[in-house]
């Protein structure tokens, strides 16, 4: 990596939410549970393994490029195998 990364900050990941699918109550509870107790939007969707995450946190924002790269650095290549790269969304 090419820049310093945060020092102060926490990542959450969690289920998309969304109406289609069957347990849209319970992940609209849980998201809504992180908002009140101070996490943040990130402003991006993510695919691993056909799951598509919301990314919460608290501290920095974070673009999804940078993310990316803190992701390569903690895991290495290997995190590239878990990533479904064309069905995610960004809105940074």
């Amino acid at each position: 990596m090419t820049r310093a990364l945060p020092k102060d900050i926490d990542i959450l990941s969690v289920e998309e939410v969304d109406e289609k699918y069957d347990n849209y109550k319970q992940r609209v509870h849980r998201k809504n549970f992180y908002l009140r107790n101070g996490l943040q939007e990130m402003g991006f969707k993510y695919v691993e393994k056909d799951v598509k995450y919301e990314m919460l946190y608290v501290g920095e924002k974070l673009s999804s490029k940078v993310y990316d790269e803190l992701m390569v650095a903690y895991a290495g290549p290997v995190y590239h195998k878990f990533r479904d790269y064309k069905d995610d969304e960004f809105f940074d």
